[in-house]
């Protein structure tokens, strides 16, 4: 059960300690928190910044080496403990027999017979006539002008003149650098903004005002010209150093993402910039109309899009409806940065894609110069596919078909190699089926067997013989093939043939026209 005299004592006894810690610490700290309240009164009061160094080195150092004296002198004194606490309090209260240590004391025979408590009891009494300690009056003997009430009124005062800005002055004053005055009269402050390259906007001023709107992850440009030594921008919640361009001029560059205020402070003079951050808006598309193939065997989409400053690539993202292939994308050719579109139609030749003729969905997929992506509603078609009339040009597009479905599977392991195979092995050409045709898909071999049996003539009955040297040549490359990149441009070199097999040297010359006209039209867009 806790005793309400041993507590009261206790509270009396702290307060006796932390008064022996003043009375013994104070008279010679004194001088030296003296010295170092002062020289924070100037600096929340911005003197540092205007007279710059050495001014404010000298005070510095002054103070650092008056506080640092007192603080070696301090800690030669002995700390109170607390039976120096207790002996103030018996002395202020005229007690006799040092009745609070008694208050502690148990009997060393055990016995706690009539006497020990009388004894107790006379303790007691005389430990309630315990009072507070009386306060001595220490500084009043050295401060005979009243500098312990004037100084905290002073640095209470500069304080509350600097604020807002006391955290920079403070830096400014303890920074271990040489630093110019900074006159306020002297500064010429400029700010702007760039916005991100992909919006298309010229830089923006503030002119007149000193809020604008700007988008989302622009750069915020501010200058200070005719300063040797400059104060950092405040910018949100942080602070920013500027980067020196010339003798006297320095430049900060800040990407902004949300809104917020961006100042400079220098004594009584306050440049600040107001930022409201516009977020980036994702694109919106859709396909309008089902996709379908025009007269010369083109898909024709016809599409609308809106975005704040344009979408910079547009896809067309398929896949087929048996579920077989993944997706495929395409791109689209628009104009760089297209912000807005109702109803555009836009045409691209899908007749070579590995997926003619097949009934796919797909929908479109845009990206901005910000990295938002969005996507239309999907559509439903089937990709056009070219008719060729010509035999030839039919039995080639069977092969390209049969090399397509080829190069979507992968070539089997080598087989070892055995000493008879090594032996045994001939000098004349041959192209070793074991080891590279039959390790590829079954498509392979029947591709080049047909290729083979269209190319079972002599070259003179082609009337093009660029059609039976090519043939031939895409035939070896198919079984010489060791791998399957070694294939992959197979469907591609047939197509051209084909080309060339339906139209003749004019159908060739078409396709390139077409080829340089779409990346003609890809290059003026952009």
């Amino acid at each position: 059960m806790d005793d309400p005299l041993i507590e009261r004592l206790d509270r009396l006894t702290l307060l006796a300690r932390a008064q022996l810690f003043w009375e013994r610490y104070a008279p010679v700290l004194a001088l030296g928190l003296a010295f170092a309240a002062g020289y924070l009164t100037l600096t929340f009061a911005g003197i540092w910044r205007y007279l710059g160094d050495p001014w404010r080195a000298v005070a510095l150092f002054a103070a650092l080496i008056i506080l640092i004296r007192a603080a070696w002198h301090a800690q030669k004194i002995s700390r109170p403990n607390i039976n120096d606490a207790k002996r103030r309090i018996e002395l202020d209260s005229g007690l006799k027999h040092r009745p609070l240590d008694a208050l502690t004391d148990q009997p060393a025979l055990g016995d706690t017979g009539t006497v020990w408590t009388q004894h107790m009891e006379r303790v007691r009494k005389s430990a309630e006539r315990a009072e507070r300690p009386i306060w001595r009056s220490v500084i009043t003997p050295i401060d005979r002008y009243y500098l312990r009430f004037i100084l905290p009124c002073l640095l209470g005062a500069a304080f509350i003149i600097g604020l807002g800005d006391n955290r920079e002055r403070l830096r400014h004053a303890v920074f271990p650098a040489w630093q110019h005055g900074m006159a306020s009269h002297n500064a010429n402050f400029e700010g702007w903004v760039d916005p991100p390259a992909y919006t298309g906007r010229p830089p923006i001023y503030f002119k007149s005002t000193k809020k604008i709107d700007i988008p989302e992850g622009s750069t915020l440009v501010t200058r200070i010209n005719g300063l040797k030594t400059v104060p950092r921008l405040k910018l949100g919640s942080r602070y920013v150093t500027p980067q020196q361009l010339g003798p006297r001029l320095f430049e900060t560059r800040n990407v902004i993402n949300k809104s917020g205020t961006a100042s400079y402070r220098l004594g009584r003079k306050t440049q600040s910039w107001s930022l409201a951050a516009i977020p980036d808006r994702p694109p919106v598309l859709s396909i309008d109309e089902p996709p379908e193939a025009d007269k010369r065997d083109r898909l024709v989409i016809t599409y609308s899009l809106d975005d704040d400053y344009g979408v910079e690539n547009l896809e067309l993202v398929m896949r087929r409806l048996d579920g077989q292939g993944g997706e495929e994308s395409v791109n689209l050719p628009i104009a760089a940065r297209q912000r807005k579109a109702d109803q555009a139609k836009i045409s691209i030749d899908l007749t070579k894609h590995v997926w003619a003729a097949r009934k796919v969905s797909a929908y479109l997929r845009g990206t901005d110069g910000y990295g938002h992506i969005a996507q239309s509603e999907p559509a439903f078609f089937t990709i056009p596919d070219k008719i060729f009339v010509e035999p030839l040009a039919k039995a080639i597009i069977e092969n390209r078909q049969l090399m397509i479905e080829a190069v979507q599977s992968e070539f089997k392991p080598f087989p070892a190699l055995t000493r008879n195979d090594i032996k045994n092995h001939p000098v004349y050409d041959q192209y070793e089926p074991h080891y590279r045709l039959e390790r590829a898909a079954p498509q392979a071999p029947r591709a080049a067997d047909l290729l083979d049996i269209i190319t079972d003539q002599p070259a003179g009955y082609f009337e093009d013989p660029a059609l039976f040297m090519g043939l031939n040549f895409i035939r070896s490359e198919i079984r010489y093939a060791d791998e399957i990149d070694d294939i992959a441009h197979i469907p591609d070199e047939l197509w051209k043939v084909a080309l060339r097999a339906e139209f003749g040297t004019l159908g060739t010359a078409l396709e390139e026209m077409r080829e340089a006209e779409r990346a003609l039209r890809e290059a003026i867009s952009r």
